[in-house]
């Protein structure tokens, strides 16, 4: 629909289209700016790497999520309490009903190792889900 009206392609196949705004995936607190910051900074670098690898045009949406629930980590030579980030693709024609997409290895690994340099994010959780029973979004 984007394509028909005239829409550019960096607008129209931007995922979700139209969509929610990333502040509906900040999970299990109120969004904050620096909350919002962090699931842009994830997302940016996920969709950058799904894009690298060719995966991205393959699925129907991506869900980056911020879960706002601390876990215990490490950086460097301490603990710390951070954020872990919630992945999740889908794969539909309809939108009533999806796939989860299984990430290979390789993909899973690389996202894993680029998100958790974050100083804030200590886990990455990849959603598998079908819809249904789960939705597409994380609210």
């Amino acid at each position: 629909m984007g394509a028909s009206i005239g829409l550019p392609a960096k607008v129209y196949k931007r995922q979700p289209f139209p969509g929610p705004a990333l502040f509906v995936r900040v999970i299990g607190a109120p969004p904050t700016i620096d909350k919002l910051k962090i699931v842009r900074w994830a997302d940016a670098k996920i969709t950058g790497i799904l894009k690298t690898t060719g995966v991205y045009e393959k699925i129907s949406q991506l869900v980056v999520a911020l879960d706002c629930t601390r876990t215990v980590g490490i950086k460097g030579d301490g603990r710390i309490y951070g954020y872990s980030i919630i992945v999740r693709a889908v794969e539909t024609s309809d939108f009533m009903t999806a796939e989860g997409v299984q990430f290979s290895p390789e993909v899973r690994r690389e996202i894993s190792s680029i998100v958790t340099k974050h100083p804030k994010i200590v886990r990455v959780w990849f959603d598998e889900t079908n819809k249904p029973p789960a939705t597409t979004e994380m609210e």
